[in-house]
């Protein structure tokens, strides 16, 4: 497992998210919504530090979505 922190510098779908219009990143919004909650309920019953990667991948995706939401 790998134990990096995702933080909004190097989130892997960072370039993706900046930049998108306002209608893409408002439909990206509610799939990472889920995403956490998912994860925070280990619906997938996976192991624990699987499943705080995921909840920190998808919080920081979360940040990245809300600040580019922020520019509109």
């Amino acid at each position: 497992m790998n134990s990096c922190v995702i933080t909004e510098n190097n989130h892997p779908c960072r370039h993706d998210i900046i930049g998108k219009s306002k209608e893409a990143l408002l439909n990206i919004r509610p799939y990472v919504l889920i995403a956490i909650s998912a994860w925070k309920e280990n619906r997938y019953n996976a192991t624990p530090d699987r499943v705080a990667y995921n909840i920190n991948y998808f919080e920081v995706e979360l940040k990245i979505v809300d600040k580019e939401l922020s520019r509109f």
